[in-house]
Formats: C-alpha cells, structure tokens, sequence
C-alpha cells in the first residue's frame, strides 16, 4: 500500500510538471537549456597613461569589432593616428577620444618632458659623478657604451674606469637621453710617460747599437743544469718611438730557440690600449708562432693570456700552446724587471705595468 502511494506522488510532480511547461509562452519555452551569450563590455584598453615627450603608446577599444575614430583634446601635447598611437609631443595633458558608434571612450595622457642634469661630464680615473634624469616620475635603465672607459649603476651613478669616452643612456619608455662622460689619464698613466721617456734616455745613452742602427740594453744568463742561456733586451726603435721588450732563449741539449716580444709606442702609454705580444719557437720538434695581447694595466706575473696561433708545424694542442706562451712570456717579464732594476733603476710599473709586483 505504501508503495503505491509513493508511485502516485513521484506521477504527481511530473503531471505538475507538465502542466507548467504548457502555460510558458512559446519563446521562453524554446530558450530553456539554451545557453545565453554575454557580450563584453566594450572599453579601451588604459584610462589614464603616463609618458615620455618622443615615446609611443598605442591605445585600442576592446569588446567590439567597430572601429573607433580617435581624437586628441590637444595635439600639441598628444597626437594620435587612425590606429590609435599616441605620440607624445610635449610636457602637458590632453585627452584622446574614441568614438565608436555614438559612444565615447576617453584616456587621459599626461606627457613628461625629462632631462639628464648633464650632457657631458669630464672625470679623472676612480672618480665618480651621479647623473641625474629629472622630470619623469617613470624609472630610467642605464647604461655605459663602454664598461672600460666608465661604468653606470641602476641609479646613474657613474664611476670613471681608464681614459677615453664612453656615452651614458637613461632609457625611458624606449626614448634616450644621452651624457658623453671624457675620462683622463690619472697620475699613474703620467708616471709612465715619464717613466717612457727616461728608459729611452737611458737606453740612447748607455745603450749598445744592433744591426738596425737602434739602441739597446741587454742581459745575458746562462743555466748549467737546464743547458738554456738566456738574453733579455729592451730595444728603442727611434722611427717608430717604440719600446721592444726581448726575450731569446736557447737550448744547446737540443738546439731550440725560443723568441718572445712585447712592443710599447710611446702615445700608448697615455691611453688604456692593448699591446701586442708574437711568441715563436723553432726546434727540432717543429716551429710555432702564437699572438696575443697585453693590458698594461691589468697584467700582472699571474696573468694567462689566449693566444692566436699564427702557425704551427708541432700539432700540438691550444691548452698547451697557451701554457707554454704564458711561461715564456712570465720568464721575459721577470728578466726584463730585473734588466729595468740593474740599469736605469727603474720597475715595470714605471713604463705603464701598474699592475706588476
């Protein structure tokens, strides 16, 4: 009896059901399970926007396909094309419309007129200048041209590295603003000068003359244990107003010889330029010549340079070349600090190798 009660009344809600469905008007009856599609709010992309005199923004109106037409309140201060870029034209405000049908759109633009607080700045080596952008309320990004000459922080302070010039950017909104900073040689960079000019003195006084007509200096040693004798020169080339550092090494046990040459000009010595270094060696196991280059102020006895084979009939491998050039090259430094002490009283920082101990 229970159970059909229970029938009755699940047959009773689905009557009821029924029923209601046939008072629905046909057109509400035909939307029911029929999913409803929202449309987006139509509206630009940005309300207010901030720039930089010279930067773009392009502005667009989304939740339509119509297109809008645009304007400016002030083109002077903010243009804008048919596409919707905004070109910022100088410092002020304006506003740029878009109407799309008989609705309107608007986004305010404030225009910023920046400036660095200099154009140009003139430092010695180790100073520093903090350069300023003034005018925007947007963070510039910094930057050297060359990290050598003068380097930049993230907040525009400027350090003066070694002489020469760099330019400094203050990027805003991909719009620059320039400073060229000038750095000038430093007292040490004197003292080679100087240093340059009383070695050759030195060297046209006191020097021998070799087959060239050039003057020079010279010692000689010789290891009984290795069988290696050793000469180390310093030679001024008068024509060229250069220094070569010399290094000749011979073996007698098996007849091989080894050159290296490090060359200073005279105008190089006040400006942070690299200098040429040409290592070769012949032997009874092949011939090699190797090139590399020297910074006077940074090399010191521990530094390992990268040489460029020139040529190379021993086959050996560019770990090993290196290795053997950078022996070479340290024995040569060491003598020629010793030939410097012996004669003229004088250290390789004197001639440009600050960094040498």
């Amino acid at each position: 009896m229970e159970k059909k009660t229970r029938i009755w009344k699940k047959l009773a809600v689905v009557l009821m059901a029924v029923f209601s469905l046939s008072l629905l008007s046909p057109e509400v009856a035909a939307d029911l399970g029929t999913m409803q599609t929202v449309q987006a709010a139509v509206k630009l992309n940005a309300k207010t926007v901030k720039l930089v005199k010279g930067q773009k923004k392009t502005l667009k109106v989304t939740g339509t396909k119509k297109k809008a037409k645009w304007s400016s309140s002030k083109k002077s201060v903010a243009a804008v094309s048919s596409a919707g870029v905004v070109t910022a034209k100088k410092k002020g405000s304006a506003v740029i419309t878009a109407k799309v049908g008989n609705k309107k759109y608007t986004c305010k633009v404030t225009v910023e007129a920046p400036k660095l607080n200099q154009s140009s700045v003139t430092l010695k080596a180790k100073k520093t200048y903090q350069l300023k952008l003034t005018g925007t309320t947007q963070k510039p990004k910094w930057k050297s041209s060359n990290k050598s000459v003068a380097t930049v922080s993230r907040k525009g302070k400027v350090t003066a590295k070694s002489a020469g010039t760099a330019t400094i950017t203050a990027a805003v909104g991909g719009v620059k603003f320039n400073c060229k900073v000038t750095v000038k040689g430093n007292t040490t960079t004197n003292t080679a000068t100087t240093g340059f000019k009383k070695l050759i003195t030195y060297i046209q006084n006191k020097g021998d003359t070799n087959s060239s007509g050039n003057k020079f200096i010279n010692i000689t040693d010789y290891d009984s244990e290795t069988t290696m004798s050793v000469n180390a020169g310093i030679i001024y080339d008068a024509s060229k107003d250069q220094l070569d550092l010399v290094l000749v090494t011979e073996m007698s046990s098996n007849s091989s010889r080894t050159a290296s040459q490090v060359t200073i000009s005279r105008a190089s010595t006040s400006a942070p330029v690299y200098y040429a270094f040409v290592f070769d060696t012949q032997g009874v196991e092949g011939a090699v010549e190797l090139k590399s280059t020297i910074n006077m102020k940074t090399y010191t006895d521990g530094t390992n340079l990268s040489f460029q084979k020139i040529s190379d009939t021993t086959n050996s491998s560019t770990a090993d070349l290196n290795k053997l050039g950078n022996a070479y090259l340290r024995l040569g430094f060491a003598c020629w600090q010793k030939l410097l002490k012996q004669g003229p009283k004088m250290t390789l920082k004197d001639i440009g190798f600050v960094a040498y101990k």
